[in-house]
């Protein structure tokens, strides 16, 4: 009896305690945050007219969005052909820009300029690769109104000229496949008058060479086999250099973020050490190599003077289209090397930077002096004072690679 008293008394004494215990207060709810709209206002740049008014949008959209919004109410200005920028003088600004990140207040005003009609950067690389593709074999396979008429679907005779006729196809053809499957084309686009401009270089520059490689009157090298083989080994270890780096440069790379390359494991990389763009390097290695390859003797024994004149003037085209070839691909990358010297922390010493970075820079006696004071100063600001004094001091080859987007 007393252990079924006890029990019960337990019992009501546990009941007891979980009626008197409190109860927790329900949390008070959350009050919503108010979210601050934005007013936009889109000025035309040159009439200063009042073309849209945004009213009520999102402090997250970004300038693409915008873009967007004012597409729908001018439908012949698509986002790629829009440039919207804070001040008539400013940069245009770029399409992940926030809003709310801008500096302006709940009004802000943009500045609208028609960029004109734009093609993605896709076609236009590939336009400028398979044309010089087509060209020269046109001139390979000689087809009519392009020599005399008696020379149209012949063949020639040389070896080297077959020998060219790979070299350049397998160039070009390399440089379509990798833009369809290697390179990591931005969204951006280019305004459509100057995809005529880039492919008038190549081109013509194709054709200029092909018309002389290919003629009639073409013969070897003054060196014969020895000098085609070694602008042929030049060519082929330049273009598989050139390969070896793009790939370096799209493991690299991601969607967010940009890196400074550096070697990595496979020998063809470790130029990385003396150049910021070493593509560009083996890009020109290897027309050195085509000039050496395709280089002329005699044209045309037993022709006439006038003939023999006109076309031993002109017969190397690939000779003069060597250096210009670089020039063109500077500056496509002109501020490679200044973004790169963006990307690097404040307080680096030189000699923990990529040497691409300073070696590439080393010629000049004042260059050194910097580089060695660059110890115990702040790394970017004695790299910018490399960087300009570079522009004035360096020679072709280095200038030729300062660079990028």
């Amino acid at each position: 009896m007393d252990v079924l008293a006890l029990e019960a008394k337990n019992v009501t004494t546990a009941e007891a305690e979980k009626k008197s215990a409190p109860r927790p207060k329900p949390k008070p709810p959350k009050k919503a945050k108010r979210t601050v709209f934005f007013e936009v206002e889109i000025v035309d740049l040159k009439t200063k007219e009042k073309l849209l008014l945004l009213d009520k949008v999102e402090p997250t959209a970004t300038v693409l969005d915008i873009k967007a919004l004012f597409h729908k109410s001018y439908p012949k200005w698509y986002p790629a052909r829009q440039s919207l920028r804070l001040d008539p003088k400013a940069k245009c600004l770029r399409d992940e820009d926030i809003l709310q990140t801008l500096p302006v207040g709940t009004t802000a005003s943009f500045y609208f300029s028609d960029l004109g009609p734009q093609v993605t950067w896709g076609t236009v690389f590939l336009t400028e690769c398979a044309g010089p593709l087509i060209i020269y074999l046109m001139f390979y396979f000689r087809l009519p109104f392009i020599y005399s008429p008696k020379y149209d679907f012949t063949s020639s005779k040389q070896w080297v000229v077959h020998l060219a006729c790979m070299c350049h196809s397998v160039h070009y053809v390399k440089r379509i496949l990798e833009t369809l499957f290697v390179h990591r084309i931005s969204h951006g686009t280019m305004p459509l008058r100057n995809i005529f401009k880039n492919c008038g270089y190549y081109w013509c520059t194709a054709a200029w060479m092909a018309y002389y490689i290919n003629h009639p009157l073409y013969t070897p090298p003054y060196y014969g086999q020895p000098q085609v083989n070694t602008g042929l080994y030049i060519f082929l270890v330049c273009q598989v250099g050139n390969f070896s780096i793009h790939v370096a440069l799209r493991n690299l790379k991601s969607a967010k973020a940009k890196k400074i390359p550096f070697p990595t494991k496979n020998p063809f990389t470790w130029i990385f050490w003396l150049v910021s763009c070493p593509n560009y390097t083996y890009e020109l290695g290897s027309w050195i190599g085509f000039t050496v390859m395709t280089q002329y003797d005699r044209v045309g024994q037993g022709q006439t003077p006038q003939l023999l004149e006109g076309v031993q003037r002109l017969s190397n085209p690939a000779l003069l289209h060597t250096p210009i070839h670089p020039v063109e691909l500077a500056k496509k990358k002109k501020r490679l090397l200044h973004s790169h010297i963006q990307l690097l922390p404040d307080w680096v010493p030189l000699s923990r930077a990529p040497p691409s970075i300073w070696m590439s820079g080393s010629c000049s006696n004042r260059l050194v002096k910097l580089a060695k004071e660059a110890f115990r100063v702040k790394y970017r600001k004695v790299l910018i004072q490399c960087f300009n004094v570079k522009m004035k001091k360096i020679s072709f080859l280095f200038y030729y690679f300062d660079e990028l987007m």
